[in-house]
C-alpha cells in the first residue's frame, strides 16, 4: 500500500485540531496514521497550537521523515503549505483519475479529510518530505 492510499481510506473523516482517530484528525494526524496503517513506527508529534506559528511544524516533520524536493513531485509525498508567512498544513501528493496531481489532506475549512487538486494549493507550498524506507 502507498502512502497516498492510506490516507485515502480517511476520507471524510471529519476535521478535529490534533485528532487521531476515525472519529476526528488533523493534516498532521492523517500523515501520522496513514504512515502508521503502512507499518511505519512514526513517533506523534508534540502537543501543538492550531495556526501558524514560526517553523515548528517543519522541524516536527523533518525529524520523522526524509527531505525532498517540490521540483520533483512524485506520489506519497508529504508537502508542508504556509498560510501567511510560516508553514502550518500538510498533505498527502497523490495522482487523481485524469493523472493529474490531487493533495490528500485533513482540511479545517471542508470540516473534513478531502481530496482536492494540488494545483490549489502548489502556490503555498514550501517544504515537501517523503517517508524513510522501511527496514525488514
Amino acid at each position: 500500500m502507498r502512502l497516498v492510499d492510506a490516507a485515502r481510506c480517511y476520507l471524510g473523516v471529519k476535521w478535529r485540531h490534533i485528532g487521531r482517530s476515525r472519529f476526528g484528525i488533523d493534516c498532521v494526524g492523517l500523515a501520522l496514521l496513514a504512515a502508521r496503517d503502512m507499518g511505519h513506527a512514526v513517533e506523534d508529534v508534540a502537543e501543538y497550537r492550531r495556526g501558524a506559528h514560526g517553523y515548528d511544524v517543519v522541524r516536527e516533520i523533518a525529524a520523522r521523515t526524509q527531505p525532498a524536493s517540490l521540483a520533483e513531485l512524485r506520489e506519497d509525498l508529504i508537502i508542508l503549505f504556509r498560510d501567511g508567512i510560516y508553514p502550518c498544513h500538510c498533505g498527502i501528493l497523490g495522482t487523481n483519475a485524469q493523472g493529474a496531481w490531487s493533495l490528500v489532506h485533513a482540511h479545517a475549512k471542508a470540516g473534513k479529510v478531502v481530496e482536492d487538486p494540488y494545483a490549489a494549493w502548489a502556490a503555498k507550498a514550501t517544504h515537501a518530505f517523503a517517508l524513510p524506507d522501511r527496514e525488514g
